[in-house]
């Protein structure tokens, strides 16, 4: 991976939103409104799609109609590239941020893979079923974090580490304009500490740079700090942006 693309910041969001899509996504003055039924944030949230997007009171009220049309509930999300939006929400009687996120980027690949990792271009059906137990473990409703993975257009490589005959650690990476994001990672509670978490997303930086991806980046929960000490510890060294949610008083 050379450095380049993860300059950026509006690259990496249009690579991040391919790597998670919703299941329906409207265009309103320049922002994605992304509906997936409710659920997850990331994928029912409304997100600007470049610095061009409107910011006025008709494409907030435009926003909120759209998730009217399909009876859920408001939430814009606000990425630091546009600092202005979280005044416009202020007006509108928007609540408070929740959710603050970083978008941290690296740029150097491993020198080497880890024939360990198991890799393919699409999910098995043991990485399926590891990622439906391990989301209903941590997060609850399991199906908001399988379905996007179904939705891909874009390429992506997924890894799997197994112990014991399950898989205990997995993860994916999507790829848009030379750009690898890496989503969905996870370890089986009892497994956490032993580097298999390290190891599925330096082999994923590993696989996607010789498929073409420049740079890599993903996003962290900012409360995170063992994740956050994980992805440094990688060489994602590098702090592109932020953002947050805010939701809509019903």
């Amino acid at each position: 991976m050379g450095a380049g693309s993860c300059d950026d910041g509006w690259r990496v969001e249009r690579a991040c939103a391919l790597a998670w899509p919703a299941r329906d996504e409207v265009a309103v003055g320049g922002w994605r409104v992304s509906r997936s039924g409710g659920g997850t944030r990331r994928a029912n949230s409304a997100s600007p799609a470049d610095a061009d997007a409107q910011t006025d009171d008709a494409t907030i009220a435009a926003i909120r109609d759209a998730y009217a049309a399909v009876a859920q509930p408001v939430i814009v999300r606000v990425p630091t590239l546009m600092p202005a939006v979280d005044a416009l929400l202020d007006r509108h009687g928007f609540a408070p941020a929740e959710g603050h996120t970083l978008t941290i980027a690296c740029d150097a690949p491993p020198r080497r893979g880890d024939d360990a990792v198991r890799l393919s271009t699409v999910p098995d059906a043991a990485w399926i079923a590891a990622r439906r137990a391990l989301s209903v473990a941590a997060w609850g409703g399991a199906e908001d974090h399988l379905a996007p993975i179904g939705r891909l257009t874009v390429p992506a490589v997924f890894a799997a580490l197994e112990a014991e005959g399950a898989v205990r650690s997995l993860a994916f990476a999507a790829v848009h304009d030379g750009v690898a994001i890496v989503e969905a990672v996870a370890t089986d509670a009892a497994w956490r500490g032993r580097g298999l978490a390290r190891r599925n997303v330096s082999a994923l930086l590993h696989a996607t740079a010789a498929v073409g991806a420049h740079c890599a980046a993903l996003q962290v929960m900012a409360d995170n700090l063992p994740a956050r000490a994980l992805y440094r510890a990688i060489g994602f060294d590098r702090h592109l942006y932020d953002y947050h949610y805010r939701r809509s008083p019903a």
